[in-house]
């Protein structure tokens, strides 16, 4: 909490917008829920992406350090970590740092949503990177969203606001860069604000309520919090 507000970030409303219950058991109740390598290879490859841009050194031996550095933190990883790290060496190989240079890198910022004089919360973010005309959010996705998804993806929403409100200035390219290709996915989010507003809206209601739904479908089958979820805590 900051000024007796509530603080979110475009993950928790991320999360919320999938499923109410989830995002109860992760930021309300708090419940442990299992680490996977792909959180420690996205970290380690973006740090290495930074570093490179300061140190201009060889991004490879970068990267592996960074994801051993990363990977101690996670208990019980059951899975073979040859592939992250050579799915990492790649990424970070395959990035052209000489393409174009950030005006800023991992910009964190914590900001009254939607501004400071009628705040219904605070957001707190990082932007990868910003530049003169827009910002860019590293991607280690396997796959690339759909445009009509993108162009309705909550953090790309935000960080559009954030960036106007840190510069002063409306982005005029929002850049989600694919990382496993090196390709380049434009976002419009002109006058999409409205969705986080609402999205932000029913977490406060939610805050009153109690009352979580759940969202049933696909993605349940590999939920942290499935068991408790079924009423089924072993």
């Amino acid at each position: 909490m900051t000024d007796g507000l509530i603080t979110l970030s475009a993950s928790k409303l991320k999360t919320f917008t999938a499923c109410e219950r989830k995002y109860y058991y992760e930021y309300i109740d708090r419940r442990e829920s299992k680490k996977h390598p792909a959180a420690a290879l996205g970290t380690a490859v973006h740090k290495t992406i930074e570093r490179v841009y300061k140190e201009g050194t060889d991004p490879a031996p970068i990267f592996l350090a960074e994801f051993d550095k990363e990977i101690v933190q996670y208990e019980d990883v059951d899975v073979d970590l040859r592939k992250y790290r050579a799915d990492g060496v790649k990424m970070v190989q395959l990035y052209k740092f000489d393409r174009r240079v950030p005006v800023e890198m991992e910009l964190e910022f914590l900001l009254p949503f939607p501004n400071q004089a009628h705040p219904l919360c605070n957001i707190r973010g990082i932007i990868d990177q910003t530049y003169d005309w827009g910002f860019v959010d590293l991607k280690t996705n396997r796959s690339k969203p759909l445009h009509s998804v993108l162009d309705n993806d909550i953090q790309f929403i935000l960080y559009d606001w954030a960036y106007n409100e840190i510069y002063n200035t409306p982005a005029v390219n929002r850049v989600w860069n694919h990382l496993r290709t090196g390709e380049d996915l434009y976002a419009d989010t002109t006058g999409k604000l409205d969705n986080a507003t609402r999205a932000i809206e029913r977490i406060l209601e939610k805050q009153v309520t109690g009352i979580y739904d759940r969202s049933i479908g696909d993605p349940c089958r590999i939920c942290n919090f499935r068991l408790p979820c079924l009423g089924r805590e072993d």
